[in-house]
């Protein structure tokens, strides 16, 4: 029996590519029915040189794959969704009907929701749909994030997206759309300092009243009327002094909006969960604490102790100041292992003292945070409030840190965390402070930090007047500031790396070394600015000497109606890809090419032919800058660019829009530029039909303004040749009177400055 064994039971058999196979030694005093798993063929913590660099690094738009879920932050806040800033320098975007979870039963649209609940600089959690063409097309509706959670697996500290389902007196009611457990709620209090100091009644407050009229907006005036009933209810810290209380935004979330709150306690029996916003709570998920991998989902706080140094100090040079490791593996929940990136390894790049002394701790004196299990929780609550202190001891083995999570797949076992200040620290629903990138003339940075294999961190120094410029002063007498932090990524410091790229390892050893020596800390450089990243808080750099007389840097310099060059680049079925400067792409599509749309790209739209043309919009959905190459849009001398432009009687240039609807049918809409559209109604199309206008796809039209509702921010036009008459003919009466009104009233004006002048004079 022991020869037509199936399988070895005593031990594992490793096949070797060649001869037979052998069976692996066993580890001394080891039991002999204990299996030897194979171990890797370097020791763990022994890094090769050549691959320390690139070790943790987050993963690109390549390797990215669906259903991952990942932390980002809010650079845009478009008309049809929203731009994500996502770890490793990504950008990925959520359509407006992705953004929120809205019953199928109701007729709500999703866009004024996301306008009253998402700003600039918001922390989201996002789950990856597809990626496309080099862009990440995401989710941020907790029924997708949530899927795989259930009511047993929610915990103290996870941090979970819900949808707001009522507004009640002390707090907000949640939904959590956890699969086949529709009827979980979720409640949170007020971030006020009445509603905080309520304690649990106003939780059975809250479900009675959602119980009798679920999704009321008139739960205060139901809690008015109950109060009158309950004398208990005069308090000093209940509605009364509520109603004095500002209200925050919290208090004006529309229904269906998504939040993020963290889970404080659990009732199973009630199936009720009672939970914190992300900014109130600050007791991390202790080091024991065992967490399933599936639970874990970006955003939890958590604590984790160093088990592995990626890039070790010793092998660095530099300052003291710069004497630092980057990148770490972490334990943490109980035996998981997460990665913390290089760039995301330093909770501060600002010097010590910088920020730290000058900006006041944050008063936590109104929080109820969960008590702590153990010592390291208690710790690591007073490890949050100085992190920028913190930020400058050097991390090594077994220390303790505290990080957020930015990245998991759960199918590659994959988590990244990142212990930066501002990522741990959770702001309010306000967002992170931010800014745009100023219009300098010209940049410097001062080199931080150097970290081998992913870029160098600048502290930098802007020109902003042309005398300063043409001064000559040193670069080296510059005032820099740690305030502006930016961060120039390997592939981006100079041109050698770009030509290193193809070459042999040997060349590109000595590149590295070349580059090492030439960014040393300290040294100064000239860099350009490319944008902000929302997520890191960094000024995304370029110190390319090739880039440094481009003016054109970014798309979004560019703005509707603004005039440009470029050159064809790319001929394809659905348009060209033109290029306007060596940083800056666009796309004409096809419908744009002529005046009169083809079915077909024309010949003459060769690789290399010069165009002029004028730009439509940025198109975030596609992380595109679309064009156009009309005559009759690019010779309009009043295009309409922005919204305060329109008055009743004014004729614009645009160009139709043709868009199957979900129903049936298709919506025609008249464009414009920077995303101004408007729908045309079915009298306007009858009438078109009866003039036999082209409304194809992309055709040119004039139209007249008839009513601008600005309330609601929209506009109605005509294309009606009598009513576009006898609008512009009111419109030029109104603007005659009213110009005519004006010269009275200066008239009017200038007479009476004379005669008490003459008065003046006479008295005198």
């Amino acid at each position: 029996m022991e020869a037509e064994e199936d399988f070895p039971r005593s031990s594992e058999v490793v096949l070797e590519p060649l001869g037979e196979p052998r069976r692996r030694a066993r580890l001394p005093g080891q039991n002999s029915r204990t299996l030897s798993f194979p171990s890797a063929s370097t020791a763990r913590r022994s890094v090769k040189a050549g691959s320390s660099s690139t070790r943790g690094q987050l993963p690109t738009i390549e390797s990215l794959e669906a259903g991952s879920l990942l932390l980002g932050s809010v650079a845009v806040v478009a008309s049809n969704g929203l731009s994500i800033h996502l770890p490793g320098g990504l950008t990925g975007f959520v359509r407006a009907s992705d953004a929120v979870d809205i019953p199928d039963t109701e007729p709500q649209r999703p866009e004024p929701v996301i306008a009253g609940s998402i700003n600039v600089g918001s922390h989201v959690v996002c789950s990856v749909l597809e990626v496309k063409r080099g862009f990440a097309s995401l989710s941020m509706r907790p029924s997708v994030i949530n899927r795989g959670l259930s009511l047993a697996g929610l915990t103290s500290g996870m941090l979970l997206p819900a949808t707001v389902r009522s507004h009640e007196e002390y707090g907000i009611l949640l939904s959590f759309h956890l699969p086949e457990q529709a009827g979980v709620r979720g409640f949170v209090r007020y971030d006020d300092d009445n509603s905080s100091k309520d304690g649990d009644s106003s939780v059975d407050d809250a479900l009675s009243s959602s119980t009798s009229e679920p999704h009321d907006n008139k739960g205060d005036k139901n809690a008015k009327s109950g109060n009158k009933k309950n004398p208990k209810s005069k308090n000093a810290s209940t509605p009364k002094a509520l109603k004095k209380a500002p209200k925050s935004s919290l208090h004006n979330l529309p229904i269906h909006a998504t939040v993020y709150v963290m889970v404080e306690s659990v009732n199973a029996a009630r199936n009720l969960v009672t939970c914190k916003w992300p900014w109130r709570y600050d007791c991390p998920v202790s080091l024991d604490y065992s967490m399933p991998l599936l639970c874990v989902r970006p955003g939890l706080l958590l604590v984790g102790e160093i088990s592995d140094v990626h890039i070790p100090a010793s092998s660095l040079s530099g300052t003291a100041e710069s004497y630092a490791n980057y990148g770490f593996d972490i334990k943490c929940l109980n035996g998981l292992t997460a990665i913390i990136p290089a760039v995301h390894s330093v909770a501060s790049y600002s010097r010590l003292g910088s920020r730290a002394s000058t900006e006041p701790a944050e008063d936590t004196s109104d929080d109820q945070p969960v008590k702590a299990s153990t010592a390291t929780s208690s710790k690591a609550k007073r490890q949050i409030a100085n992190l920028d202190t913190l930020s400058h001891d050097a991390l090594g083995m077994e220390d303790t840190v505290i990080a957020r999570v930015l990245y998991v797949n759960h199918w590659q076992k994959t988590i990244f965390v990142s212990i930066l200040s501002h990522v741990v620290k959770w702001k309010g629903p306000q967002g992170q402070p931010h800014r745009q990138v100023s219009n300098a003339l010209k940049t410097f940075g001062k080199v931080m930090r150097s970290i081998p294999g992913h870029g160098v961190v600048f502290s930098l120094s802007r020109i902003r007047n042309e005398a300063q410029l043409a001064s000559g002063t040193s670069p080296e007498t510059l005032s820099f500031t740690d305030s502006d932090i930016g961060f120039c990524e390997s592939s981006h410091l100079s041109d050698e790396v770009k030509t290193a790229g193809n070459s042999t390892g040997a060349a590109r050893v000595s590149s590295s070394a070349q580059l090492a020596l030439k960014f040393t800390s300290g040294s100064v450089h000239s860099v350009i600015e490319l944008g902000f990243d929302f997520l890191t808080r960094f000024v995304r750099l370029n110190s390319r000497e090739s880039l440094q007389n481009e003016t054109l840097l970014s798309p979004f310099q560019l703005s509707g109606g603004t005039s440009v060059k470029g050159v064809i680049t790319n001929v394809g079925p659905t348009g060209v890809n033109v290029r306007l400067s060596k940083l800056v792409q666009g796309k004409v599509p096809l419908e744009h090419l002529t005046d009169v749309p083809l079915s077909a790209v024309p010949d003459r739209f060769s690789v290399g032919t010069s165009l002029k043309l004028r730009v439509l919009r940025f198109d975030y959905a596609h992380n595109v800058l679309l064009l156009t190459a009309k005559r009759g849009l690019r010779k309009d001398p009043l295009p309409l660019t922005e919204f305060g432009h329109l008055s009743i009687g004014k004729e614009f240039c645009g160009y139709i829009s043709r868009v199957p609807r979900p129903t049936g049918g298709e919506r025609v809409s008249v464009c414009f530029y920077n995303d101004l559209h408007t729908t045309l109604d079915s009298y306007e199309l009858a009438e078109a039909e009866r003039l036999s206008l082209d409304l194809s796809h992309g055709s040119v039209v004039r139209v007249v303004v008839t009513r601008v509702d600005r309330r609601r921010h929209c506009f109605y036009v005509t294309l009606s040749p009598d009513k576009m008459a006898s609008l512009k003919a009111l419109a030029s009466a109104r603007s005659k009177r009213r110009r005519d009104e004006r010269r009275a009233a200066c008239k009017k004006a200038f007479t009476n400055y004379i005669s008490s002048r003459k008065r003046r004079q006479t008295s005198s």
